[in-house]
């Protein structure tokens, strides 16, 4: 099969995300299993606009800078230029699909959550939807402000679904929210997990240091809950000085590098305390591997690609009971589950951990082997590719 995916957070030397990552790893592995894989990403200006990633074909699409300046028009002038960059994007976006189904005819068209409603004036193939979480999800349960702007874009998202062969999602909470928030047919949305990256499930956790280590990973903003880890942390350090935090993500505009440091430098506990702007993946999982426990504190999330990799590694993973977060962390077999915004909460869960090595090395054991039941590349794999066959014989008739 020729299948192509679009996906803006596809990895890149100095971004990413769960759903790129998602993207990377079964483009790969249909490539391995002889199929054609192409991905339409956002341009980066140190990358190249066209490479090839062990096979798969990446092309990163550039918007032009116009809508900026429209941006500058008083009173609804970002309004304005958010529209019209969101429809030039998605004529470039299938301009491209245009180009590669001349050169390679594809089969299907994969998309995130999208407004893209471009598409199926402009071509007639077969596409389908994996939800990731839009925006507007995001902001909704994260209780932030909704404007008339984020409607419209979440009223065309809901159109663009409605009108796709079919849908996926990692979690049967996103699942549920999309069947009530746009009446779509349950039987449309089919829940299938992320895969992992494998080379995880080899890791070593032997661990003999006197000084445990605290993992976090993901954008550092209030979304993810790092204000509530950042506040429980010296609550953590007052009973346990062998312990060191990694924190690692890009800087939001609530929350950076520079404002964290300032804030563990007043508390006294910077030498604590190590923050690591984006880093590559490999890198990344080589700090993973050192972790004794991870967390995710989120006020919301769909189902972090953070988890599925702190299981892999065979790490207990601490994190709010919210969204999907319950359908991977068990609580009290793979880890521990703590309400979202608790700050004491978070603190009395990483500090018993902590102390319990037994638990710890118990929890880790148990989600390395439910990811190895349920999130191998091949299990998912396979579970995608008879979604794909389904919709081009659909197509077809």
């Amino acid at each position: 099969m020729n299948i192509c995916f679009v996906e803006t957070g596809y990895p890149a030397k100095n971004s990413g995300g769960g759903a790129g990552t998602y993207v990377q790893l079964i483009a790969k592995a249909l490539v391995k299993q002889g199929h054609k894989a192409f991905v339409i990403s956002k341009y980066f200006t140190d990358e190249p606009s066209e490479f090839i990633d062990e096979g798969v074909l990446v092309r990163r699409t550039k918007a032009a800078r116009w809508s900026w300046y429209i941006s500058k028009i008083p009173f609804l002038g970002k309004s304005i230029a958010h529209i019209a960059y969101l429809l030039e994007f998605f004529f470039l976006v299938n301009e491209e699909i245009r180009r590669i189904h001349r050169e390679y005819k594809l089969d299907l068209v994969e998309f995130s959550e999208t407004a893209n409603f471009l598409f199926s004036w402009q071509l007639k193939l077969p596409y389908l939807i994996h939800l990731h979480g839009s925006n507007f999800t995001f902001k909704k349960y994260c209780a932030e402000t909704i404007t008339a702007l984020d409607k419209w874009q979440r009223c065309l998202e809901g159109r663009f679904m409605k009108n796709a062969s079919c849908i996926t999602s990692p979690s049967h909470f996103l699942k549920e929210e999309i069947v009530c928030e746009f009446a779509i047919p349950n039987r449309k949305i089919t829940v299938i997990p992320y895969p992992i990256d494998e080379c995880l499930l080899t890791v070593n956790n032997v661990n003999t240091k006197r000084e445990k280590i605290i993992y976090y990973a993901g954008r550092l903003e209030k979304r993810k809950g790092l204000d509530i880890l950042r506040a429980a942390i010296p609550l953590v350090l007052k009973e346990h000085d062998a312990v060191r935090f990694l924190l690692f993500g890009a800087d939001s505009k609530e929350i950076t590098k520079e404002s964290l440091g300032e804030y563990f430098q007043k508390q006294g506990i910077a030498t604590k305390v190590a923050i690591h702007l984006f880093t590559p993946q490999e890198t990344l999982f080589r700090y993973l591997v050192q972790a004794d426990i991870v967390v995710v504190p989120s006020v919301w999330d769909n189902s972090p690609y953070t988890i599925y990799e702190a299981m892999a590694a065979g790490k207990p993973v601490i994190a709010a009971n919210t969204g999907g977060i319950p359908e991977l962390v068990v609580n009290g077999v793979t880890g521990i589950l703590v309400q979202p915004n608790d700050t004491h909460g978070l603190a009395k869960a990483i500090s018993n951990l902590i102390t319990d090595g037994a638990k710890r090395e118990q929890m880790g054991k148990k989600a390395r082997e439910l990811a190895r039941e349920k999130f191998t590349i091949a299990s998912i794999v396979k579970k995608r590719l008879m979604i794909y066959q389904f919709v081009t014989k659909q197509h077809r008739k």
